[in-house]
């Protein structure tokens, strides 16, 4: 069975699933493609594919003969590209972390061979009052690498920020940020032992060790169980992740509206959430991440230049940060822990299991 695989250029998560459902499909894939662009390009390598094609140097007819020369096609988050693969003869498959977020479930999915979404608050509601005209919607419990267990005493902080790779925002910008919060979190942290591990976009960042910052989801899933305090961006994936092998986490301020979104419902629901949105250090300020997202990404693109330019706001970050480690410590495990008996950890195997039923 050939299958042709993509995600969405789009912060982290989509890459990152569409690397592990590869991964588990494994030797039921007798040649596998990827097809992408950007910074998910980065762990979806050769390694576990292959062919990689780079699709920002490919024309439409080059892509669409690619894709129909595969049995299958499976994306992640992209429809514009399960639109485009609707006109060839493969089969086209959408897995969807995000079916929760959006204003309306997307229209492509009526005319798909299946539609997998990722289970989160209001999910099966959602799905089960959306009537598809042709062919499954299927919802699965959250898509968690599994890890053994971690021997001896955690020890160290885990900085994974993720999101700042998307259409919305400028790389210069996005880089001058990261480098700024990194120097306060270093110093924030320096007295925790253990050192400081990264987990970034290597474009975004330099002077760093390149191994150390350009991991695959399975390695940053890893990291996250050895380590004592995790200092997150909330992407759905280090909510779910975080939940089952985190020790402590203080959530970074959100970087595009579905972070915003999630954040704002780990902390409706976990009331002792450590959080460090971008009010509690930023005066007068008011994000609605459930506005329109170019409105709310204006708003983001605003607080990030004025963090990088204000050295009182990043005092403001800096205080807020240490308060946040001095609550995290008193902790025994994140307050979201029950996230994952609400919607499971198994969503691999479901995955695995779906497809290959559905491909006989």
């Amino acid at each position: 069975m050939r299958i042709a695989f993509n995600a969405e250029a789009f912060g982290y998560g989509p890459a990152a699933a569409i690397y592990l459902i590869r991964r588990e499909l494994g030797t039921t894939v007798s040649w596998a493609t990827y097809l992408g662009a950007g910074h998910t390009l980065n762990f979806n390598t050769k390694n576990i594919y292959n062919e990689v094609v780079d699709t920002s140097s490919r024309s439409k007819d080059e892509i669409l003969a690619i894709i129909n020369s595969h049995d299958y096609f499976i994306t992640a988050c992209d429809f514009q590209m399960a639109k485009l693969g609707t006109l060839t003869n493969s089969k086209i498959v959408v897995y969807d972390m995000l079916s929760w977020h959006w204003d309306k479930i997307p229209r492509i999915v009526e005319n798909i061979h299946l539609y997998i979404v990722q289970d989160f608050f209001n999910v099966k509601e959602r799905i089960r009052s959306h009537s598809m005209k042709s062919g499954k919607a299927l919802i699965t419990e959250a898509i968690i690498p599994y890890i053994p267990p971690q021997l001896g005493p955690p020890s160290g902080t885990l900085f994974n920020i993720g999101g700042v790779s998307n259409p919305f925002l400028d790389d210069n910008l996005a880089s001058d940020f990261v480098l700024t919060i990194l120097d306060i979190v270093k110093n924030c942290t320096s007295e925790l032992g253990g050192g400081l591990i990264l987990n970034i976009n290597p474009k975004l960042i330099t002077n760093e060790i390149s191994d150390q910052i350009n991991v695959d989801p399975l390695e940053s899933a890893k990291r996250l169980s050895k380590v004592k305090l995790s200092i997150l961006s909330p992407g759905l994936g280090n909510i779910y992740e975080s939940a089952l092998y985190s020790h402590n986490v203080i959530w970074l301020p959100p970087l595009n509206n579905s972070q915003g979104q999630q954040l704002f419902l780990i902390k409706k629901h976990f009331p002792n959430t450590i959080h460090l949105d971008w009010s509690l250090f930023m005066p007068n300020l008011y994000i609605n991440y459930f506005d329109k997202q170019h409105k709310v990404m204006a708003k983001i693109n605003s607080c990030m230049k004025c963090f990088v330019l204000k050295g009182n706001i990043q005092n403001n970050f800096s205080t807020k940060l240490r308060e946040g480690i001095r609550k995290s410590i008193l902790l025994d495990y994140p307050p979201h822990k029950e996230l994952t008996d609400l919607f499971g950890t198994n969503g691999l195997n479901q995955i695995f299991n779906y497809f290959s039923s559905f491909a006989l």
